[in-house]
């Protein structure tokens, strides 16, 4: 299987102020190129550093992400370092994703890359995996959830550890900023809601999307 990445067009309605006149314009050339020339950031430095240490202590990981082409990046780094690494995401075959899941299971490599979408249920990779990377993550606590059972479940030895690494990426100078970190403390807070509804035998109330979204920003514009 070769990756393959998908390109999009970045479209934007600019208005004339003299005449009220509204034109789309396309900025993807603009847009690709300044994301282009920053570089790696910090954020994908350190889990490639991450994933480079766990491997060196013998450990397997599985690198959560969202987008495809997040994955893409992490799976060419980590092979620049001589890392062997697969992907499985929406677009892969699923006798292909059983062969690499069993791959990984056999240790022929020792980082699977893929997404909550794709391989957050029904797959039990608790017997040889207890390390996992959150690249990027959402705020649906299902997906993080299941996510965290794909290498813990019970029936493990009492001494074996399961360790979750959540990365982020902040912004800013005197007043710093992370998307990731908000999202993660949102996901924080909805699992303590929940598991307190559960002790209190309560039916539990989810927040809408709106919601979601105005407690990660939060103060991000507040003087």
């Amino acid at each position: 299987m070769t990756p393959t990445c998908a390109t999009t067009s970045r479209w934007i309605l600019e208005q004339d102020e003299e005449t009220g006149e509204v034109d789309v314009v396309d900025y993807s050339d603009k847009i690709v190129d300044m994301i282009n020339s920053l570089g790696v950031s910090k954020k994908r430095a350190r889990c490639v550093q991450l994933v480079h240490d766990l491997v060196c202590a013998g450990r397997p990981v599985i690198v959560w992400c969202i987008f495809r082409k997040s994955m893409d990046d992490l799976c060419r780094d980590l092979k620049a370092r001589g890392i062997e690494a697969s992907m499985i995401y929406g677009d892969v075959a699923l006798e292909d994703r059983s062969q690499i899941l069993d791959d990984f299971r056999a240790g022929k490599f020792q980082v699977l890359i893929t997404n909550p979408h794709t391989l957050a249920e029904s797959v039990s990779l608790h017997s040889v995996c207890h390390d996992a990377a959150y690249y990027e993550y959402s705020f649906n606590l299902v997906h993080l959830l299941q996510s965290k059972d794909r290498i813990h479940r019970l029936g493990l030895p009492q001494d074996q550890q399961t360790r979750y690494y959540f990365l982020w990426e902040e912004y800013g100078g005197e007043k710093t900023w992370s998307l990731d970190y908000q999202i993660y403390e949102r996901l924080r807070k909805k699992e303590d809601t929940m598991l307190a509804a559960i002790d209190a035998a309560m039916i539990e109330t989810q927040p809408t999307t709106e919601e979601d979204l105005e407690a990660i920003f939060a103060g991000l514009f507040d003087e």
